[in-house]
């Protein structure tokens, strides 16, 4: 077997650190090389006879567990879940909604029957306009990404 700096374990546990660190959906091997010849050699004073190439880098993410994985329907890479987003739009978005929902037009019933807002002196009706984001990042994100 040949010799590989992985096995070295302040390499390792840098590289490591490093990974749990980079956001879901953007590790690969090239960033895993660059990072290993830019930052973690350097700081660790190894001179390699050459850098770790990108092959290398898609050997060591499989030494660590990673795998390049098809992105499956239902799997968030952008972060939507995240406990802080999900509080901010409990507390704070769905009920500016609902304020605003309140001077805007609604339809009801399955002949959705117009139903005009009941404005106060000085309210205007609000007109939603809404963009329907995911059409603007369908094809932004590969269908691969390496995942642990």
């Amino acid at each position: 077997m040949s010799h590989s700096w992985l096995h070295d374990p302040a390499v390792r546990s840098r590289v490591q650190s490093f990974l749990r660190n980079v956001p879901t959906g953007k590790v690969t091997p090239q960033v895993l090389s660059k990072h290993v010849n830019n930052t973690i050699f350097p700081e660790l004073r190894i001179n390699p006879k050459k850098p770790l190439s990108n092959r290398a880098g898609t050997h060591w993410l499989q030494n660590l567990g990673w795998r390049h994985t098809l992105v499956k329907k239902g799997v968030h890479m952008d972060g939507h879940e995240h406990v802080d987003v999900v509080q901010y739009r409990n507390a704070v978005f769905l009920l500016q909604m609902a304020k605003y929902e309140a001077c805007m037009v609604h339809y009801e019933g399955p002949e959705l029957r117009r139903v005009e807002p009941t404005l106060a002196e000085g309210e205007e009706e609000i007109i939603p306009l809404f963009h329907d984001e995911s059409c603007f990042h369908a094809n932004d994100q590969t269908n691969r990404v390496w995942l642990v």
